[in-house]
């Protein structure tokens, strides 16, 4: 058996358990919202680079964080 293995915690209950699902799923859920800021901020960037109208830059920008939310709820 690896040693890393030998390492790992378990909760010792279902309800241990269960807080440990949510505090890991808040945890995912902040990158995730992390993660949208900074897709947004790019999009932001790039269309004042390329002098994109402001109107097109929103639809850019919620195009992009749109699919940023469908690519994270299709891993789940």
């Amino acid at each position: 058996m690896p040693d890393d293995l030998l390492s790992a915690r378990m909760p010792v209950s279902r309800g241990a358990f269960s807080e440990e699902i949510a505090r890991r799923q808040d945890e995912i859920d902040d990158l995730l919202a992390i993660g949208r800021e900074l897709v947004e901020a790019v999009e932001r960037l790039v269309c004042a680079l390329y002098g994109v109208p402001d109107v097109l830059t929103d639809l850019v920008v919620e195009s992009a964080v749109t699919r940023a939310g469908t690519v994270a709820q299709q891993e789940e």
